[in-house]
């Protein structure tokens, strides 16, 4: 369990949560990182499913105050999905803030080299198994180098 949260990437510029559909919530935010001596931004998007009063977030990304009462706002956080392996910057502040929320992963995906070491899953992203909302179907990418997914919401 994240016992800490001094080690979270702050929260970057992000725009404001948009209803997309019915139940379906998107935000994007900013991304930055170091790669060969080179400071990379780069935008990433967060999706969150409602179902009834319990809420997804796919792909988290790290929402400011304003954006965090937005959340709350819409439900109660039940799910965190991590999509793939290189989705997984605000995991652990989002498990930390929703301790009882469950921690969706494929196989094959750790967050040993990730600034929250520790992070364990709770569920396994599996095609045929239980998915984290109802009508919610699981694509795996079976070229990719590291384990990717898309969630196919009905």
């Amino acid at each position: 369990m994240i016992s800490q949260q001094s080690h979270f990437s702050p929260a970057w510029p992000h725009g404001e949560l948009r209803q997309i559909f019915s139940d379906i919530f998107f935000v994007t935010g900013t991304n930055k990182v170091r790669h060969e001596n080179a400071d990379i931004q780069t935008s990433r998007n967060m999706t969150i499913v409602r179902t009834d009063s319990a809420l997804t977030l796919v792909n988290t990304v790290r929402l400011n105050d304003h954006g965090l009462r937005q959340i709350d706002s819409l439900g109660t956080v039940r799910n965190i999905v991590r999509i793939g392996a290189f989705h997984d910057r605000d995991d652990g502040f989002y498990k930390y803030r929703y301790p009882h929320a469950k921690l969706w992963t494929l196989a094959g995906v750790s967050y040993e080299s990730s600034s929250v070491k520790g992070l364990m899953a709770d569920q396994e992203l599996a095609i045929g198994k239980l998915m984290p909302f109802p009508d919610c179907a699981l694509f795996v990418f079976e070229t990719s180098a590291q384990p990717e997914c898309i969630l196919h919401i009905e």
